[in-house]
């Protein structure tokens, strides 16, 4: 997967490169290696993977690639079998209710919770211990 960091849109470059016949639907972005680390404690659900690459020493955490879910990732997510989830999407609207549609559909599983950034503030922007800080009273 590769990611486009200039504006979007800028010389017709598309955000996101995936790879030809990739199923996004299909994948969870570091789905193995929370599958491989087995602690159910509670799992954060970004809408990036950029956000997951810097967070998830830190954190369980995973990337449906975008601002929502298929019953088939929600079916991985079923088999990590966290205790918790947040869902942890960018500050703006569409990050909003993206967050609040993921959580709703993850709710069947178990306690999952949309998490509000502040106006413009994106998870990768954020360092580990201001994202924990974020999370502490909602733990």
């Amino acid at each position: 997967c590769g990611r486009y960091l200039g504006d979007a849109g800028e010389d017709d470059v598309p955000k996101y490169v995936l790879p030809k016949g990739f199923r996004k639907e299909l994948e969870l972005f570091n789905y193995h290696r929370v599958a491989e680390r087995g602690d159910n404690r509670a799992l954060v659900i970004f809408e990036s993977y950029l956000s997951v690459m810097r967070h998830h020493r830190i954190f369980q955490a995973i990337s449906p690639f975008g601002r929502s879910i298929s019953d088939q990732q929600v079916d991985l997510v079923a088999a990590l079998a966290p205790r918790k989830i947040f869902v942890v999407a960018d500050g703006d609207e569409p990050g909003r209710i993206g967050a609040r549609e993921i959580a709703g559909a993850l709710s069947g599983i178990t306690w999952a919770r949309a998490v509000d950034l502040p106006d413009g503030v994106k998870p990768h922007h954020l360092t580990s211990d201001e994202l924990a800080e974020i999370l502490r009273p909602l733990w």
